[in-house]
């Protein structure tokens, strides 16, 4: 898969059976992860977002961020972070 690519829930589905090393990140707030999520996610909310949570990614791993409709913004903003340094 290319970095910064937008997928939808079969690729994601197809990412997560394929044994590719993948990381998961819910970027939604608290209350809604925990309501539900995809099993094996988790939850950095946007508005925690720090270099200091960014660090503590692998950069071998795939890394696959969600939100809601309305968080669609903050998960762009989140991969855009991302990519900058040097994750994909």
């Amino acid at each position: 898969m290319k970095t910064n690519d937008e997928i939808n829930a079969a690729e994601v589905f197809k990412e997560i059976n394929s044994g590719e090393k993948i990381i998961i990140i819910d970027v939604r707030y608290k209350e809604a992860f925990e309501k539900e999520h995809i099993p094996g996610a988790i939850n950095i909310p946007f508005e925690t977002l720090s270099t200091e949570n960014l660090l503590r990614f692998d950069k071998q791993y795939l890394h696959i961020i969600y939100g809601e409709n309305g968080d669609f913004n903050d998960s762009s903003k989140m991969a855009f972070r991302m990519l900058r340094m040097n994750l994909r």
